[in-house]
C-alpha cells in the first residue's frame, strides 16, 4: 500500500494505492481506496487498512479476539469465540487469538503475507486503522 494524497471528505483517512497481489480477486494492483477510520469493533470479514512494521497493508479480519483459528491441508477454519484448543480436529497449526488482537489474511493466499506465515501472527486493536468502504479501480492509468 502506498499512501495516495488526501480524502476529500471530513472523517475519512487518505486514499491509498494498492501495489500487490495478496488481495485479488477483491483488490486489485492499481486500485485505489478510501478508508474510513476503523472506530468500534471490528468484524470478521471486514477489509481493513493496517499497519505493520512501518508498512500499510490491506487484509480481511478472519477471526478476533477469542476466535480459535485453525490451518489444516492449506484450508483455513474459524472456531468463533468461546471454543478451546480441544475442539479443533486433526493435525495442523492453531491459534487462539488473545484479547485486543485480530487474524487478517488475504483473499489470495498464495500471493499473501498475512497472519498465516507471520511468526507473530496476531495485529492489534491499535494497528487497525481504518475499513475499507471504496474502491477506485484504473485511477490514473487511464482505460482498464
Amino acid at each position: 500500500m502506498r499512501p495516495e494524497g488526501r480524502s476529500r471528505r471530513p472523517g475519512w483517512l487518505p486514499l491509498a494505492r494498492v501495489e500487490g497481489a495478496s488481495m485479488l480477486p477483491t483488490l486489485r494492483p492499481g486500485d485505489v481506496v478510501a478508508t474510513l477510520p476503523a472506530l468500534g469493533r471490528v468484524r470478521r470479514g471486514e477489509v481493513v487498512l493496517l499497519r505493520r512494521g512501518g508498512v500499510l497493508l490491506v487484509k480481511r479480519v478472519a477471526a478476533g479476539p477469542g476466535d480459535l483459528v485453525e490451518m489444516t491441508a492449506g484450508r483455513l477454519r474459524v472456531l468463533p469465540g468461546g471454543h478451546d484448543a480441544d475442539s479443533a480436529s486433526g493435525p495442523g497449526a492453531r491459534w487462539a487469538v488473545p484479547p485486543g488482537s485480530y487474524f487478517v489474511v488475504g483473499d489470495a493466499a498464495a500471493a499473501s503475507s498475512d497472519s498465516r506465515s507471520w511468526p507473530d501472527p496476531f495485529v492489534a486493536r491499535a494497528d487497525i486503522l481504518g475499513r475499507v468502504r471504496r474502491r477506485f479501480s484504473g485511477v490514473g492509468t487511464g482505460v482498464r
